[in-house]
Order: C-alpha cells, then sequence, then structure tokens
C-alpha cells in the first residue's frame, strides 16, 4: 500500500554546486522565486512520514549533480532530470530505483521529487515529481462529486490508492464492497508536470482504450473544451462496464477525473440523473 494521502512534512537541504548553464544551488530550499524555478529533493530525514521514502537528484540534461546538492532552481524550459529513490516496504525491506523525468518547468514554481513503494509485480520504488508551489503536497487536490444529503449517506468509499503521481478514489452503494459492486463512483488524479495533457487529451485516450477493449463501445460527448469534457459511454452485452459517464478536467495541479460507473445499461432517466451531477464536479482541496 502506497502512502497516498499524507499531512504535513518538514524537510532539510544541504549544500552544493552544479556545472549547468543557468542553475544556482541553495543551502535551503526556500519558496518559488519570479526568474526561476526550484527544483528538489526529499531524503528520510526531510518529512515526518511512517515510511522513510526518498528521491535524490543524479543529473540535470545529463550533467552529474553532486551528492551534497539536493535543490536547485534553474530558469524555465524544458530539462531532463535523472533521479534515484529509495523506499521502505513490510518486514524493513528497502526498495531503489532509478527513473528519468523529462517536464517542463515553469518560472516561479516549486516542484518537489518524491517517491513511492513498488506496485504490483516490481521489485523497485518509483520517482515522481510534482508542483509543490504554495506548498502544497502530491495528493492534496482532488475532484469533488456532489450528491444530495440523502443519496450520500447510500454511499462509502471502497478504496484509495496513489502511485508515482496517479491518484484513484473510489466509492459503491453500501449494500457493495470494493470486490463486488455494480455501481461504482471513482476519482482519478494524474499530477503535473508527471503527466503532461489536457482534459480533451486524456479523454481521447480514454476514448481509444474503450473502443479497442469492447468493440461496438459508444461514446456520445455531451460538452468539451480542451480543459474540460463531459462524456457519456454505452457498451454492448458481454462488456465488463455497460455505462458510464464521466468528465474530466484540467486543473493547475492535475488533470482529474469524475466517473459514474455502471455494470448494468443506465436508461435515458438515469443518464441524465448521473450527467447532472457528474457536470457538478468542482476541483477541492484533499486537506
Amino acid at each position: 500500500m502506497t502512502r497516498g494521502y499524507r499531512g504535513l512534512r518538514l524537510a532539510l537541504l544541504g549544500l552544493g554546486t552544479l556545472a549547468l548553464a543557468g542553475c544556482t544551488t541553495e543551502n535551503s530550499y526556500g519558496g518559488a522565486q519570479p526568474d526561476n524555478a526550484l527544483i528538489r529533493g526529499s531524503s528520510p530525514l526531510s518529512f515526518l512520514a511512517p515510511k522513510g521514502n526518498s528521491a535524490s537528484l543524479q543529473a540535470v540534461n545529463g550533467t552529474e549533480v553532486k551528492a551534497s546538492q539536493s535543490a536547485i532552481r534553474l530558469p524555465a524550459g524544458h530539462y531532463s532530470f535523472t533521479v534515484s529513490c529509495m523506499a521502505s516496504g513490510l518486514l524493513g525491506a528497502t526498495y531503489t530505483g532509478r527513473k528519468d523525468l523529462a517536464f517542463d518547468v515553469e518560472a516561479g514554481h516549486v516542484y518537489q521529487l518524491d517517491a513511492d513503494g513498488p506496485e504490483g509485480d516490481s521489485d523497485q520504488c518509483a520517482p515522481f515529481v510534482y508542483d509543490a508551489t504554495a506548498g502544497r503536497e502530491a495528493y492534496d487536490e482532488t475532484a469533488d462529486v456532489h450528491m444530495d444529503a440523502d443519496a450520500g449517506k447510500n454511499w462509502h468509499s471502497s478504496g484509495a490508492h496513489a502511485h508515482a503521481g496517479h491518484a484513484i478514489a473510489d466509492a459503491v452503494p453500501r449494500s457493495e464492497s470494493r470486490d463486488h459492486w455494480q455501481q461504482m463512483i471513482e476519482i482519478e488524479t494524474w499530477l503535473k508536470p508527471m503527466y503532461a495533457g489536457t482534459a480533451d487529451s486524456f479523454f481521447q485516450q480514454q476514448k481509444t482504450n474503450a473502443l479497442a477493449s469492447c468493440p461496438g463501445t459508444q461514446v456520445t460527448v455531451v460538452s468539451s473544451t480542451p480543459d474540460d469534457v463531459t462524456y457519456e459511454l454505452q457498451a454492448p452485452a458481454g462488456c465488463a462496464v455497460r455505462s458510464q459517464v464521466g468528465r474530466f478536467l484540467t486543473g493547475k495541479f492535475g488533470i482529474y477525473q469524475a466517473v459514474y460507473i455502471s455494470r448494468a445499461p443506465l436508461d435515458d432517466a438515469a443518464t441524465s440523473q448521473w450527467l447532472k451531477t457528474i457536470q457538478a464536479t468542482t476541483i477541492i482541496s484533499a486537506k
């Protein structure tokens, strides 16, 4: 189980230099500056978390970073960062990993390197980056599906999971469970800049996947802008999911999807009801 939603973290950063044009180093990470971006690593001693996961900057655009350097400032632009990580697992197990992360940095922003433990059959930790401007934590923002009090009482959380900048939270009716459900509301988050794109580009990819996994599926766009897409999906008999009503939103710090999923086909009245609920989705702080 990854750390998922986390609380306040404290950081201790060291000194160092980097032979990279336009780069400066800091003896404390401070905050964002209007003419550059701050990229900072994390260490097992740098935050109050039950697992001492860490992510360290190894190189920028192929130029090695000194071991003592844990934060750098760069002018706005596109960079490739080599990041190593370490994560603690059950029974004292320790996992390591290394990955190249390429993304655009914006002046005035703070970017935090972090890591989650292995997922599935992997034996490596997973470094990732997120926009930590204004003191944000990795998963402290989410999409919120508005339901009236009576309807909301009939649903309960069935699980939440976060890994390497991608988070999913599910809710099902109280008479159902995570392993046995007929209806589900799912909130999905892709953190910037770990994931680049817009609501429309993420929707287009999901549409492609849905059509490929279950031929005959019909996807109808209800409304669409680059940063806000609402859709309906109807799949033929034999598909695991028969109906969906969803909305993709581009936020300041991530891409979000709120979606109602049904294993049974929906009639027009039910589709209209869920469409109204999903269209009322907003992005909120999860703190």
